[in-house]
């Protein structure tokens, strides 16, 4: 936990969260990590979301479970010969909420994970 004081002379002090939160950079076919989140902090809650390069959001998740289905060979619905996902850089944010004693943090995290195919 970093504190941070005030320089307007006053006496208060200020936490700012050093939590984060963060996804593998690269997943792929083969020889690749699964879909999992790392944190170097307890997070009580968490909403995952993963976008293309055109900001259309292609997958959500509120539990490790949901995270852990996440399939990149998964078909598109509106044409069962594509695949959703195609090799290129994605997008992700993570919003979370955690507490430390009787203090409640609500972050963001993100950043882009490279599917290969």
């Amino acid at each position: 936990m970093i504190f941070f004081f005030a320089a307007n002379g006053q006496n208060s002090a200020e936490k700012i969260d050093t939590c984060y939160v963060t996804a593998p950079s690269t997943l792929c076919a083969n020889d690749c990590p699964d879909l999992s989140l790392k944190s170097n902090c307890s997070i009580d809650s968490f909403h995952f979301e993963l976008y293309n390069r055109w900001g259309e959001l292609l997958f959500q998740a509120d539990d490790n479970e949901k995270i852990a289905s996440f399939d990149i060979y998964e078909r598109k619905k509106t044409s069962p010969k594509e695949y959703r996902y195609v090799s290129g850089t994605y997008f992700y944010v993570v919003s979370y909420v955690r507490r430390e004693g009787s203090i409640k943090f609500q972050g963001e995290s993100n950043g882009t994970i490279t599917i290969i195919l």
